[in-house]
């Protein structure tokens, strides 16, 4: 049975022994079927099928981590649109609750 729990993480946090995680920052660079994530604690490449969000769009990503030789990948499950929600407020209730 496929574990589908999701723990959020900051990128720097992100180790490749985790398995699922999900992350929210802003795209900061795009291939055909990969972006970049910043979070503003890191940056890491994302491996996705759905590849239809603009530079700058502030989303969230469920997704398997990936071991690579030097450091880790994110394999989506799925990607979330949050650009309709203030970054500020969002990110200052994530460290209230984590905290």
């Amino acid at each position: 049975m496929e574990n589908r729990t999701y723990i959020e993480k900051d990128i720097k946090d992100i180790c490749k022994e985790d398995f699922n995680v999900s992350v929210t920052g802003v795209i900061v660079n795009k291939g055909t079927n990969s972006f970049i994530l910043d979070d503003k604690t890191g940056q890491i490449q994302v491996i996705t099928e759905d590849n239809n969000f603009e530079l700058n769009t502030f989303v969230r990503v469920f997704a398997r981590v990936v071991p690579l030789e030097e450091g880790i990948q994110l394999h989506s499950i799925a990607v979330q649109d949050l650009s309709k929600i203030d970054k500020f407020l969002y990110n200052k209730i994530k460290r209230l609750l984590h905290d």
